[in-house]
């Protein structure tokens, strides 16, 4: 039973300590790192290899660059990926616990009230007891 004096807005606001950088998220800012490492190597790259003999020379390591990039591409992908989902779960986790705090404290309401209605009817009852022993 819930008092019906209380009012949804008394709710108190949960806190919840994080830690500053998710180790997910420290995975994707390694791969990113990585990232910007080989298209600096691939700029150079290409600022060296302008002339025509080189172009064919350059040719092996542009493939080669391509194919380092999709795999650090796919890579920041499934991390991005898998960090949602612990993200998603996290936030599922922090509701349910929200509604089971909630559903707590409307119990410590109920049985407060209880307790205060109990303490009310001692009151008058110890009160009776003081009239009548003061009567005979």
């Amino acid at each position: 039973m819930s008092n019906p004096t209380s009012k949804p807005s008394d709710a108190s606001p949960v806190k919840i300590e994080a830690p500053k950088e998710l180790p997910k998220v420290s995975l994707v800012n390694e791969s990113l790192k990585k990232l910007k490492f080989h298209l600096v190597r691939f700029d150079n790259v290409v600022k060296i290899r302008t002339t025509p003999d080189a172009r064919t020379e350059g040719e092996w390591w542009f493939e080669h660059t391509k194919v380092v990039f999709k795999e650090q591409f796919d890579s920041i992908k499934k991390t991005r990926v898998h960090t949602k989902e612990q993200s998603d779960s996290l936030i599922d986790k922090l509701n349910l616990k929200s509604a089971e705090n909630e559903d707590l404290k409307a119990q410590i309401q109920d049985k407060i009230f209880v307790i205060t209605s109990l303490k009310n009817e001692l009151r008058k009852v110890k009160g009776k007891e003081i009239v009548d022993i003061t009567a005979t």
